[in-house]
């Protein structure tokens, strides 16, 4: 069988004499259906004896294409077809990209994520967070009509569709090859170094640099869509071993021995007991630092969460002997 779709206004001169009407029974001719969405006009869909269409001829050996791929028309069936079963005719196939962008057969139009996407908040967002807003352009519609929009948390599927921007995101992150920062501290964390109770400990990044502390962007492409991610560290929280965090914003200061026995002006703590009850004799002192990663491309922009590396070191701290003599 193959489906023959014409317009309601020339239908029955067109079949005059070669089929026969369905049945008032069957058919209420004052009822429509299905309309043409680019007119407004009714579609009316006979069926009539037919050879199948286009494929160069039938071929029954392969039984039927349980496959799914609606008007392959002979194609390669491994490729998923991209159908139009909205629109004024028969279900059709239409080319899987265009400048509009790529076919959704869920959608019956081309999407694409809005460039740029509305702001927070927006009614289009439908009070969704995170995803994005995309454009569905419909085919064979009047030129500045045919377009709606709509959320979604994940690109919407097709033949065509161009990589997640989110997926390029991540790999643009992994070809930073970030790493935990050096430690740089006083006391030394060294065995022959040896702090003391109520003096105090500077506390900062040693020598940082793209991969310890950013910022640093790097750029993944791939699909016509192009992603670049942006990442630094947003604080570097130290673990002191003694029940004591300290939170630094930023790199701290590198101690020198002309600032004596002042505090650090910004990535600092005082120890108030001494590390002798420690295993081995010494604090472990942790430092993570955790990064900001913000990413924008295809149209989308997002953050990837949790990024945080973790350095380690033990300092030893000891108690000023005061020996009077007579």
């Amino acid at each position: 069988m193959r489906q023959l779709t014409e317009r309601a206004t020339c239908l029955l001169a067109l079949l005059a004499g070669l089929i026969a009407l369905p049945s008032p029974a069957s058919a209420d001719p004052t009822s429509c259906t299905v309309y043409d969405r680019s007119t407004g006009e009714c579609v009316i869909q006979v069926q009539v004896p037919g050879n199948p269409s286009s494929g160069g001829g039938s071929n029954n050996s392969g039984g039927d294409d349980s496959g799914g791929n609606r008007g392959g028309g002979g194609g390669d069936p491994a490729t998923p077809a991209c159908i139009d079963d909205a629109s004024s005719t028969a279900p059709t196939e239409v080319p899987c990209s265009s400048s509009a962008g790529y076919w959704s057969n869920e959608h019956d139009c081309y999407v694409a994520p809005m460039n740029p996407q509305p702001p927070a908040g927006s009614p289009l967002f439908s009070g969704n967070t995170g995803g994005a807003v995309y454009t569905c352009s419909y085919p064979y519609t009047l030129p500045g009509t045919g377009v709606t929009f709509f959320w979604a948390a994940d690109p919407p599927a097709g033949p065509a569709a161009p990589p997640d921007p989110a997926v390029l995101a991540q790999q643009a992150l992994a070809a930073m090859q970030l790493r935990a920062i050096d430690i740089g501290m006083v006391p030394e964390p060294d065995p022959s170094s040896v702090g003391l109770v109520g003096l105090p400990t500077w506390l900062w990044v040693n020598t940082p640099n793209e991969q310890t502390f950013g910022p640093v962007s790097r750029t993944v492409a791939a699909g016509g869509v192009s992603v670049t991610a942006t990442a630094r560290v947003e604080r570097v929280v130290w673990s002191m071993g003694d029940g004591q965090n300290v939170t630094c914003t930023g790199a701290g200061t590198p101690y020198v021995d002309s600032y004596g026995r002042s505090d650090s002006p910004d990535c600092g703590h005082t120890y108030t007991r001494t590390s002798a009850a420690q295993p081995d004799g010494a604090y472990t002192v942790t430092a993570t630092s955790y990064w900001t990663v913000d990413w924008a491309g295809g149209g989308q922009t997002g953050t990837i969460d949790d990024v945080s590396f973790t350095q380690e070191a033990q300092v030893r701290i000891g108690e000023l002997q005061v020996i009077q003599t007579d």
